[in-house]
C-alpha cells in the first residue's frame, strides 16, 4: 500500500469517528495537543479510541502517526527529513509513559 493510499485510509477512518463522535458527545474535542516540543506538536483525535494508542504528530505542511503500543513504531511520517524523523522517534521514546498517559486518561480506559 502506497503512503498516500495509507494515509488516505487514515483519514476516511478518522472522519467516520469524527462524524460519529461529535453526534453522541457535545464535549468533543477533535484533536487535543498532548505534548509539544521543538515545534513538534503530538496530538490525537478524539475518534481514535478503536485503535490502539498511538500520537499523530504535526510540524507545519508536516504530519505522522507513532504507535505507543505494544511498541512504539512509526506508521507514517509524511514529507519530515530523515533527522527529523529521528528526533521525533527520539521525543516519544523519552516521553512515551507520558504520552500513554495522556491517551488513556482521555479515553478512560
Amino acid at each position: 500500500m502506497s503512503i498516500m493510499q495509507n494515509r488516505l485510509e487514515d483519514l476516511q477512518i478518522q472522519l467516520k469517528n469524527i462524524i460519529f463522535y461529535t453526534e453522541k458527545n457535545t464535549n468533543f474535542m477533535p484533536m487535543p495537543t498532548i505534548y509539544q516540543e521543538k515545534g513538534y506538536r503530538f496530538f490525537f483525535y478524539a475518534g481514535d479510541r478503536h485503535e490502539p494508542a498511538h500520537v499523530h504528530v504535526e510540524k507545519g505542511e508536516k504530519d505522522g502517526k507513532v504507535w505507543l503500543e505494544p511498541e512504539v513504531k512509526a506508521k507514517y511520517l509524511n514529507d519530515f527529513k530523515a533527522q527529523e524523523r529521528k528526533e521525533i522517534m527520539r521525543i516519544i521514546n523519552e516521553n512515551v509513559e507520558l504520552l500513554k498517559t495522556r491517551w488513556y486518561e482521555f479515553f478512560q480506559q
